[in-house]
């Protein structure tokens, strides 16, 4: 279910609580915020808090989250800041060390971070862009794979469907609309198929004749099946009228809307189309998170059953590193198609410490075209890509792997 009051994403800082690292936890907190702004991401989206207190109750729909530790320079960390750190890494928050330069690890970060790569600040006061922008990755708000299809009736919602396009495309996403999307001469339902099975979420605008179309219900079938985010923008005469509703969209998906947020039949008003934006953004971002988390948490109970003496580390948020005793391997977790920079990513060549790199990703109607890319861009490395339904292959391969 989707919360429209909820944050997007939720950045989490821990830090001693002295001047030094309130200073410190600020300074990092403005460069944040700054640089998520230049990203066009709105203010309410992003939380940042300092030393919160766990969740009493679990949530529904929780934001994205990330734990930054900030460590201070050569002092250990206090009991009661450690505790509060693992009570977060208890409930699945990734918590990732900062830490400034010539600064000794083993001697500032809690045990249980220790298998946890660090972000290294070379000055505090001024975080530099890249290092800012890793942070803003790890949340999931830099990401490169930030795209979104939308399903509507061309006769019914194409201008407010161009409307959205355009307001999506400010805000950084790639957004996939037919009218623009779909090349002269392309099989057209199959590509619809292909490009829909790219996106991390289906944006439908639930238009009172939307559901007399077979294509818009197969989309959001599909779209469930492959488990993307999906929220549905509702008309007022739908939300009148439940036999107008496309039957296929459970509860609670819905974003209704109002008579007063259209200016006219075929435009909304400003500020109902930043809030229908603003909701996306959300619905994305859980989206991204969910489908990362299903994909390693798969593969960890694989590993749990198959080779249960093997002890994968985590490398960064969606990373794993995992010794096999003979061979080191690195698994990425992509939630959509694997491109060319995943690849470049996970690549051993070049001197990251691990033998073998391996992609797990989403994307159950890979084309031809891409599945030919991807044999020519790993040919002669080291790197193999499996889908979620391949987890097996690959656990065959780890297992032959072992001394």
């Amino acid at each position: 279910m989707n919360d429209p009051a909820a944050p997007g994403y939720e950045i989490l800082l821990f830090h001693a609580g002295d001047d030094q690292s309130r200073e410190r936890a600020d300074g990092l907190k403005k460069a944040l915020r700054d640089e998520a702004a230049a990203l066009r991401l709105p203010r309410a989206l992003l939380h940042i808090r300092d030393n919160p207190a766990t969740d009493a109750e679990p949530i529904t729909s929780p934001p994205l989250r990330l734990g930054l530790f900030l460590a201070r320079d050569n002092k250990s960390a206090g009991d009661e800041l450690c505790s509060l750190t693992d009570a977060w890494l208890a409930q699945g928050v990734l918590v990732i060390p900062l830490l400034g330069a010539d600064v000794r690890f083993d001697r500032v970060v809690p045990a249980s971070l220790s298998c946890i790569n660090a972000i290294v600040l070379g000055d505090w006061n001024q975080p530099a862009r890249s290092v800012v922008l890793d942070v803003l990755r790890q949340a999931g708000i830099a990401e490169l794979e930030r795209r979104v299809f939308i399903s509507y009736k061309r006769d019914d919602s194409g201008d407010i469907a161009e409307a959205l396009w355009e307001r999506l495309e400010q805000r950084g996403f790639q957004v996939f609309l037919d009218r623009f999307s779909i090349d002269r001469g392309e099989h057209f339902q199959q590509r619809l198929e292909e490009r829909l099975s790219e996106n991390a979420m289906l944006l439908l605008l639930e238009s009172p004749r939307v559901n007399q179309s077979h294509w818009v219900q197969q989309e959001v079938i599909q779209a469930l099946s492959e488990r993307l985010g999906l929220l549905a923008i509702t008309w007022p005469e739908v939300v009148d009228n439940p036999a107008l509703r496309v039957d296929a969209i459970p509860g609670g998906y819905r974003h209704p809307l109002k008579r007063a947020d259209f200016r006219t039949a075929s435009e909304l008003q400003p500020a109902a189309l930043q809030a229908i934006v603003d909701q996306a953004e959300r619905v994305h971002a859980q989206a991204m998170a969910r489908r990362r988390r299903d994909l390693l948490g798969s593969l960890l109970q694989a590993l749990s059953e198959r080779l249960p003496t093997v002890q994968p580390q985590w490398f960064d948020r969606w990373r794993l590193r995992i010794d096999t005793g003979a061979r080191r391997f690195q698994v990425d977790a992509v939630p959509r198609p694997v491109t060319a920079w995943d690849l470049f990513h996970c690549d051993p060549a070049r001197g990251a410490g691990y033998d073998e790199g391996r992609l797990l990703h989403y994307h159950h109607r890979r084309s031809q075209p891409h599945r030919a890319l991807l044999n020519w861009l790993t040919q002669g490395r080291a790197l193999r890509c499996y889908t979620d339904s391949e987890i097996d292959r690959l656990m065959d391969e780890l297992e032959q792997a072992r001394p």
